[in-house]
């Protein structure tokens, strides 16, 4: 560490820091604009000024940028110097000349950085006496709201939008004194990690078009820390709440997991909890409603003397799958997940639990010097492992530059000395991805081929010749991975393909042996909690079928789980043929709910407490962040009231329990933090001391203040009144310094940010490498799988990230994101039959037929990608007829 002097006092810092990065890691209060710590550096706001002193006898100085100052030992600084005050305050004055006095209806008041900034530097009169300048605002789709006449220039938007999530459609036009951030036609901003410019940006220029729906300010918000539901990467996020409706969802920062940023799905998509098609009571048949005592009752008189089968969820809770698990019995719990999927979820799970490898965290991929991507497209499937692939090619450049020392900070040497180095990234893939643009090289084959290219690496590892598929990719990989020392191979359930997964352990296992390096993998899978819900070892449905074609069952309870859009209409039909008594556990009014015999309402995610297991093996545990306004339990109450009620009161009561059903020590969720935990005698508050209306909200009720309701299931309270410090950072949810009111604040906060040893993030891994285990070496003659010839073409799934989800249509501002049904075929096979570049086909499979628009792409000949989670999931990994249409005709 280093010592420096700032104001006469000694503080000590990172030699990797810059002055700013250490003021603020020291909790002194000094302005910027441009700085960012997921940027860098590039000193163009000129507000971070201070006096830089050359020994003790130096009293004038000189004035430099904190930002783009480096520590050195014993370095003296001021930040009250009058010099620098003076400064800093004619700078805002300029920026603030054109800003609207708009604050009571900008969105971000309250939570300003500019508000801030202001404050801090003493501006509080203005004497511009003229017109202001001004700029049409942009529709930037249905996430974003646009307002240029607030910006200040600070560049922030556009250097991370480019920068860092790879986007081109966003840009800095300028033009004499004018500089326009925007695009250059209206239209929906591309990047699917647009939605970070919310909290990127300092001042109002962009703000959440979804959160000012329903617009609040942040002091009335309630607030609790939770796990994004959308996908199997676990993100940590804050969603914020008031009158019993979910306002808004923010970042959360996990050093290991998404550090700054989440996705758009992750930020919008969480709207399903607001949705008209929410289950608010019990119905029968899908139809007619009934009194919850009622429902209950009935549901308790179905399950006992009588068979009954469980069929867990992925997107549900450990605890209300094992609660399931157990009102059923271990016999008959099923994962109701399609064969291709069970198959892929149930192999990871038994490679991950083996202990033989190690699961790569997203803070792995940031860090890593190679990566291979097998068949998986994850910017669709799992967006942040795309933007952390993103961030490890800007880290690599940093790494690169420390070559000629310059510092990490340094953005713009950064960047202009690592441009012509490209991030040793190479991706197979049935289809162009995202991606494609920053890898090293790329390799577009048939889905059958993505095990036998992993084969042909080990044999290259080995010193034998590559074959005539792809020889010039092998040999790239090849020669990336002898000399990595943090590679991660990255796949995924795209292709449901388990033998590839196979492989790719055994290529993890060689690499160990020949270079003597711990190289990790990456496993995109469906749901947030799909390995959650493997380790508890269900039986897979197929074996449900099996039953069903002996006798059929009296009564099947489906949890959290729209078996029709996870199984496809003909499986869907088989099972309900089979099955008495349909009840359906859910919070949305789904196509399964519809068609069930009894459907009894939940709380969704925002209301109640759980834990899961995300893609890498991290337990981590969400919080309910307003209590349901219907007075609806969680999946795992409801359960357990119908099983042992005395016994699981809370969630907490059966953690032991649930730990040794899923093989782990005893001890795993005591990091959750149980909901007895008290910090200074009390429990940690959800709400701001600043929150308003606290009576007035229910003065329809009574004039007399509600008691607050109680939460068995965790140590936060439903009010103002709670403790404020002290508390564990996993448990935090909200940030707010004195003079510092916006996100920024939370750079303030030990957060780990700048000493990742002070505090842990949250979460349990579950599963790390054994130190003297290795992966098994699986032998596999690869045997050529059946190839088809055009108009018979094998039917794969593409993916896109708003659509390819179960409750992306009960989320309105993801919904206005899905695209048009279409099919692609490859450009050889419309050549070869001279088709044109557009055309309409009819699509015949043993599900049905499909009649869609078509195009051709780069594909393997014989392939078709139709759009999963629009069309029925039976027509997938099966081969189709395409039959060439007239427009007419479709």
């Amino acid at each position: 560490m280093t010592s420096i002097i700032i104001d006469n006092k000694s503080y000590t810092a990172s030699p990797d820091q810059n002055l700013l990065e250490a003021a603020i890691a020291a909790g002194l209060d000094l302005p910027y604009f441009c700085w960012h710590p997921a940027l860098g550096s590039i000193g163009s706001c000129r507000q971070c000024a201070v006096q830089q002193f050359a020994n003790e006898q130096d009293t004038k100085g000189r004035m430099v940028m904190a930002c783009m100052t480096p520590v050195k030992d014993g370095a003296r600084f001021s930040i009250d110097h009058p010099t620098c005050q003076g400064f800093r305050k004619s700078v805002i004055e300029w920026l603030m000349i054109n800003h609207p006095h708009d604050c009571p209806v900008c969105d971000e008041g309250g939570e300003c950085h500019l508000q801030d900034m202001t404050v801090m530097t003493g501006h509080n009169y203005r004497r511009h006496r003229f017109s202001k300048r001004t700029f049409n605002n942009q529709n930037l789709g249905p996430f974003i709201n646009h307002e240029m006449n607030r910006c200040i220039t600070c560049y922030r938007c556009v250097r991370y939008y480019q920068d860092v999530a790879g986007g081109q459609d966003l840009s800095a036009f300028a033009s004499s004194g004018r500089v326009y951030f925007g695009r250059f036609e209206e239209g929906s901003l591309e990047s699917p990690f647009s939605g970070n410019l919310v909290e990127i940006c300092p001042t109002g220029v962009f703000t959440d078009k979804v959160y000012h729906q329903h617009y609040t300010r942040k002091w009335d918000l309630e607030t609790a820390p939770s796990i994004c539901q959308l996908c199997s990467v676990g993100c940590n996020i804050s969603p914020g709440a008031r009158n019993a409706v979910l306002r808004r969802v923010q970042n959360r920062y996990h050093h290991d997991i998404n550090g700054f940023f989440i996705c758009d799905k992750g930020r919008f998509g969480h709207e399903f909890v607001n949705a008209q098609e929410r289950l608010v009571a019990p119905l029968e048949k899908g139809i007619q409603t009934i009194a919850l005592k009622d429902a209950k009752v009935k549901f308790s008189s179905l399950v006992k003397d009588k068979t009954t089968v469980g069929i867990g969820s992925p997107r549900a809770s450990l605890e209300a799958n094992w609660a399931l698990k157990q009102l059923v019995g271990a016999d008959n719990f099923y994962d109701g997940l399609s064969h291709g999927e069970s198959e892929f979820v149930h192999e990871t799970c038994a490679i991950f639990t083996g202990n033989t490898i190690s699961p790569a965290t997203l803070e792995d991929l940031r860090s890593s010097d190679c990566i291979i991507i097998f068949g998986e497209d994850v910017t669709n499937t799992a967006p942040m492992v795309a933007l952390s692939i993103r961030q490890a090619g800007k880290a690599l450049k940093e790494v690169n530059a420390k070559d000629i020392d310059v510092p990490s900070w340094q953005d713009a040497a950064v960047k202009n000395y690592g441009n012509q180095r490209v991030m040793p990234l190479f991706i197979a893939s049935p289809y162009p991805t995202d991606l494609d643009t920053v890898a090293k090289n790329t390799c577009t084959v048939h889905p059958h081929d993505l095990s036998r290219l992993v084969v042909e690496i080990q044999h290259c590892m080995r010193g034998e010749q590559p074959s005539s598929l792809a020889p010039d990719w092998i040999n790239a990989c090849v020669s990336a991975l002898k000399t990595a020392k943090k590679a991660v191979l990255i796949t995924g359930y795209s292709h449901n393909d388990g033998e590839l997964l196979k492989n790719i352990v055994s290529l993890l296992g060689l690499l160990e042996e020949k270079n003597g390096t711990n190289c990790k993998l990456s496993v995109a899978l469906p749901e947030a909690n799909s390995l959650g819900l493997a380790m508890l070892k269900p039986k897979p449905m197929h074996k449900l079928y099996t039953k069903l074609s002996h006798a059929p069952i009296d009564n099947a309870v489906v949890l959290e789980n729209d078996l029709l859009w996870h199984l496809g209409e003909k499986s869907f039909l088989q099972l309900e043929k089979g099955i008495k008594n349909l009840v359906v556990i859910d919070s949305l009014l789904t196509e399964t709910a519809k068609r069930a015999a009894l459907t009894l309402p939940v709380s969704t995610f925002a209301e109640s407490s759980g834990s899961l297991i995300s893609s890498e093996g991290r337990l981590q545990r969400f919080f309910g962040v307003f209590k349901n306004p219907h007075d609806l339990e969680s999946s795992f109450h409801l359960l357990s009231s119908c099983h042992e009620p005395s016994r699981c009161k809370t969630i907490d009561d059966v953690c032991p329990d649930i730990a040794r059903d899923l093989h782990i020590p005893e001890n795993s969720f005591d990091a959750l933090y149980h909901a007895d935990l008290k910090v200074l005698g009390k429990g940690i508050a959800r709400q701001t001391p600043q929150a308003s209306g606290r009576t007035a909200l229910t003065v329809h009720l009574s004039m007399h203040e509600q008691k607050p309701p109680q939460d068995l299931d965790s140590p936060l309270v439903y009010s103002m009144e709670g403790a404020r410090k002290k508390i564990p950072l996993p448990l935090i949810s909200s940030y707010s310094e004195p003079g510092w009111n916006s996100l920024q604040s939370e750079f303030k906060k030990d957060l780990g940010i700048f000493h990742p040893s002070h505090d842990k993030p949250g979460g349990v891994r579950l599963f790390e490498k054994s130190a003297h285990a290795k992966p098994l070496v699986h032998q596999s003659a690869h045997n050529a799988e059946p190839r088809t010839t055009f108009p018979k073409v094998f039917v794969i799934p593409g993916y896109n990230v708003f659509a390819s989800m179960e409750r992306a249509r009960f989320s309105k501002a993801l919904a206005l994101r899905i695209p048009l049904i279409e099919a692609q075929i490859s450009k050889a096979d419309a050549l070869t039959h001279n088709l044109p570049a557009n055309f309409n086909v009819i699509v015949e499979t043993t599900a049905g037929k499909l009649a869609m628009r078509a195009k051709a792409q780069d594909l393997p000949p014989g392939v078709m990608v139709l759009p999963f989670g629009l069309i029925d999931r039976s027509v997938f990994f099966d081969h189709a007829t395409i039959r060439v249409v007239s427009e007419e005709c479709v």
